[in-house]
């Protein structure tokens, strides 16, 4: 089967591969290799009979291959990255590191774009800049490459055969053709490299990968909407599902207990089954496409919210309302002045749940809003993830960018926090 270069999918799928390990790319039906000139590795000290194995090795071999003269003009490249220009986007593949996911690199505009997704393929394009630095620049590695007339017979015009490279890789000839055309050079072929084996933590780090995926997207936008819809839950949370556990906890009133009951069964539906009852209401409503969905349900209590806080209500010692009451304070003011200060441990748990739901909600935003510009930042981290492939890379830089505010709000309430969740049902007495 002949594979298109212009066809990453096909590339992609496309393995050459030696038992159960991906050495390499099929461009077409011959199998892509590594030719070598092994009168080249002996004088460079290296085995003839042994090829590089890995990506970073075969360019620490093309250092040592490079022969520059007095003037400093390279006159043999180590290892030939530039002449076979269609094949580029394999090399690029190759230096990225074969990942289980396969997903090297994708066209863009027409281009090929790399996805370096693994410490290996940052590994190995800085040994790939640092070669090609060091023999002078993109422009001197090129014209040395293609500097051979198109009237040169096929395989004089390599630029192994013809002596302009230590080391290619190519695969349009079969070896005793090769030997009628250069009888007298010894070479050697093998499978292409195997990507290098990458470590926990990238070596080096490529910090870039960060503002980069900033800037893939109107993260900036996101991240307003996500505030706004923030401010907004954890207002009417706090405030509704306060005034409620006071209600339940401190007011006397017929049906009380059996309404607290009520409430809680509803714990027990899953949200899935409101999902389109919701919908329809909403949009009856006429509140699609706008933040009204996200944030309105939010005044009207939450029963988890409210049980617990409810519990920790009757923690606080009755005697500091009956206090209140006789210097003439009403219900609202006793809430307000009394209890709320008090319940401040149960609170910052709530707000803690309440911001990591809203946070982390991707569900809600994606039925309820259309605009790419009311997006919130759940919803707009899909942009790395396409229906064939997925940016892995700038996919875990923004995930990790994602973590910072709930692990800082965390860091600076974990001690009511925890208060709260300990001391939480131990009243009732």
């Amino acid at each position: 089967m002949r594979i298109d270069p212009g066809n990453w999918v096909g590339a992609q799928r496309a393995h050459e591969m030696v038992g159960k390990t991906v050495y390499g790319i099929l461009r077409d039906t011959d199998a892509r290799g590594l030719y070598w000139n092994k009168t080249a590795f002996k004088a460079a000290g290296l085995d003839p009979e042994r090829a590089p194995q890995t990506w970073s090795a075969l360019l620490s071999y093309a250092k040592k291959l490079t022969t520059v003269d007095t003037t400093g003009r390279v006159t043999r490249l180590g290892f030939d990255p530039i002449s076979l220009q269609a094949y580029n986007p394999y090399i690029w593949m190759g230096l990225a590191g074969a990942a289980p996911n396969r997903q090297w690199f994708s066209y863009k505009n027409g281009l090929p774009t790399p996805h370096f997704s693994s410490p290996a393929g940052v590994r190995g394009l800085e040994y790939y800049r640092s070669l090609v630095d060091a023999l002078g620049g993109i422009q001197k590695v090129s014209a040395l490459a293609n500097g051979v007339s198109a009237s040169a017979p096929p395989t004089i015009s390599n630029p192994l055969f013809s002596g302009r490279a230590a080391m290619v890789i190519d695969g349009s000839w079969e070896p005793a053709t090769l030997k009628q055309y250069v009888p007298h050079l010894q070479y050697g072929i093998a499978p292409l490299p195997r990507p290098d084996q990458g470590g926990v933590l990238p070596n080096p780090p490529r910090w870039q990968n960060f503002s980069e995926a900033w800037n893939a997207a109107p993260f900036g936008l996101y991240l307003t909407n996500t505030m706004i819809i923030e401010v907004a839950t954890l207002a009417g949370t706090l405030l509704s599902c306060s005034l409620a556990a006071y209600g339940f906890a401190r007011l006397r009133f017929p049906g009380r207990d059996v309404l607290f009951v009520v409430l809680l069964t509803t714990l027990m539906l899953p949200p899935i089954v409101t999902t389109i009852p919701l919908y329809v209401e909403f949009n009856t409503l006429g509140w699609l496409n706008t933040f009204l969905p996200l944030t309105v349900p939010s005044f009207f209590g939450n029963a988890f919210y409210i049980f617990l806080l409810r519990q920790f209500l009757l923690t606080i010692p009755i005697e500091l309302e009956d206090a209140a009451r006789i210097d003439g304070c009403g219900w609202l003011r006793i809430w307000g002045r009394i209890i709320m200060p008090l319940a401040k441990p149960a609170l910052a748990a709530i707000i803690i749940f309440q911001f990591l739901a809203t946070w982390n909600d991707f569900f809600g935003p994606l039925i309820y809003l259309t605009d790419a510009s009311k997006m919130t930042l759940a919803v707009g981290i899909t942009t790395f993830v396409g229906d064939h492939t997925a940016d892995w890379t700038h996919l875990m830089a923004m995930s990790a960018l994602l973590m910072l505010p709930p692990t800082v709000l965390f860091f600076f309430t974990q001690r009511y926090f925890i208060q709260g969740i300990v001391t939480t049902g131990m009243g009732g007495r």
